[in-house]
C-alpha cells in the first residue's frame, strides 16, 4: 500500500485539500499511511494540518488500532497535540499501561522504516514479538491491545483459544488485584509459542462441545501466580505453567478432576499445565469450615499446608464430589478412600473441599483413622 501511496501522493493531497468528505471515504489503515508519509514531508504535512481537526473527529469516533496509530503520529509530529494528548491520555492511558504504550511507539516506528503493507503482516509481527519478550510484559501488551476490534477479530482468526481466554479475562471480577491477573496472565503469553494453542483447542473445544456451550460463556473465576481458571458449564479448566506438587491424592474432601496432566512441546520439553474438574461454589467458606475440613484430612493421613479460605469451596448440585470415568492423571500420590466417611460427607448440607489439590502430602507418622 505504501508504494501506491508514494506514487498517488500528489493526487492525494489535492483530494485532501478539496474534498471535504475524502478522509470518510478511506479506511483507518489508508488514513494513517497518508499521515505516516505525509508529516515527514514540510509541503504535504500542511494538508494534513489543514485536515487535522475532521482526521482527529474520525480516528476519535472510530477508535480502532489504525485510528489510534493516527491520533499518536499526530501527536510526535505536533499536529492537533493538545487535542490527540488530551485524548490519549482519556481513552488510551486509562486502559494502557506503560510497556503497551511504549510499544505502540515503537510499531509505528517499525511502520514508518519498514513500511508495514498489510494488518496480517503487522499481526505477525506483534505475535512474533511477544515469544521475544518476558511473558508477563508480552501478556499484558497483548491484553490491552485486545481493546482494538481489527487486533481481537484477527487474534479470533489465529489464535481461538487465547482470543477466547482474553474475552473471559475481561469480564473477570473487577474487585481482583491488578497484580494478579497480570502474573495469571502469563499463561496466555505461553499458548502463543509452538504448538500449544493447538494443544489447548484440544481440550477447550471438548468442554465445549460436551456442554454444548458457546465460548462467549467460558467465565474466568481465578488467576493468580502462573494459572488461569475458567469455568465452562458445571467443569472447571485450569491452564498453568506450573504445578507445585506433580502428584495429587484422591480424596472426598480434596476436589476431583478427570485430567491433570502436562503438556508437552515436539521435543518433549514441558509447556504447561492443564487440568479439568468440576465447578464448585467458592467465597463464602468460613474459617471454621476450613479448620473442620484440614482436620478431616489430618485425620485421614493428609497434611494441606496451604489452608486457605481462597483454596476451600462448596460443592453444587447435589455433587458428592465423586468421579467415575476415565481419568488421566500424570501421576497419583495415593487414593485416600475412606467409605464410612466418604458416606457421612455426602448426607451433609454444605459439603465443603480443597479446591487446588497442590501442597498436600501424606503423614507418614500418623495412621488413617
Amino acid at each position: 500500500m505504501i508504494e501506491r501511496l508514494i506514487e498517488r501522493k500528489e493526487e492525494i493531497k489535492k483530494l485532501l485539500d478539496s474534498d471535504t468528505k475524502f478522509i470518510e471515504t478511506i479506511t483507518s489503515e489508508e488514513l494513517f499511511q497518508i499521515v505516516m508519509l505525509f508529516v515527514k514531508d514540510n509541503e504535504l504535512k500542511l494538508s494534513i494540518e489543514k485536515n487535522a481537526e475532521q482526521i482527529l473527529a474520525r480516528c476519535t469516533s472510530d477508535y480502532d488500532m489504525y485510528n489510534c496509530f493516527t491520533i499518536i503520529c499526530l501527536k510526535i509530529f505536533k499536529i492537533k497535540q493538545e487535542a490527540a494528548d488530551s485524548f490519549l491520555e482519556q481513552e488510551i492511558k486509562s486502559n494502557f499501561g506503560k510497556d503497551s504504550f511504549l510499544y505502540l511507539l515503537k510499531l509505528i516506528r517499525v511502520m514508518q522504516k519498514d513500511g508495514i503493507k498489510s494488518k496480517e503482516e503487522l499481526f505477525e509481527i506483534i505475535i512474533n514479538d511477544m515469544n521475544n519478550m518476558p511473558t508477563y510484559k508480552s501478556s499484558k501488551i497483548l491484553f490491552d491491545l485486545y481493546i482494538f476490534p481489527d487486533f481481537s477479530l484477527l487474534l479470533k482468526t489465529k489464535y481461538r483459544v487465547v482470543a477466547t481466554l482474553l474475552e473471559a479475562y475481561q469480564l473477570y471480577d473487577s474487585e481482583i488485584k491488578s497484580t494478579q491477573i497480570i502474573n495469571g496472565s502469563t499463561v496466555i503469553s505461553k499458548l502463543l509459542q509452538g504448538n500449544n494453542e493447538q494443544i489447548a483447542a484440544k481440550y477447550l473445544r471438548g468442554l465445549l462441545h460436551e456442554k454444548q456451550i458457546s465460548t462467549r460463556y467460558v467465565k474466568m473465576i481465578g488467576g493468580g501466580g502462573s494459572c488461569l481458571v475458567f469455568r465452562i458449564g458445571d467443569m472447571v479448566i485450569k491452564i498453568g505453567e506450573e504445578r507445585n506438587d506433580k502428584k495429587i491424592y484422591i480424596n472426598h474432601r480434596i476436589l476431583a478432576s478427570y485430567l491433570r496432566k502436562l503438556e508437552c512441546d515436539e521435543n518433549g520439553v514441558g509447556q504447561f499445565w492443564v487440568e479439568i474438574m468440576k465447578y464448585a461454589h467458592t467465597g463464602d467458606v468460613t474459617e471454621e469450615e476450613r479448620d473442620e475440613l484440614r482436620e478431616d484430612l489430618y485425620d485421614q493421613g493428609l497434611i494441606w499446608d496451604d489452608f486457605k479460605l481462597a483454596n476451600c469451596g462448596v460443592l453444587v448440585d447435589g455433587d458428592d464430589n465423586y468421579y467415575d470415568g476415565p481419568i488421566d492423571y500424570e501421576t497419583v500420590a495415593g487414593n485416600i478412600d475412606i467409605p464410612i466417611r466418604r458416606e457421612e460427607f455426602k448426607k451433609r448440607k454444605r459439603r465443603v473441599v480443597v479446591i487446588d489439590n497442590d501442597h498436600i502430602r501424606f503423614n507418614t507418622l500418623r495412621s488413617c483413622k
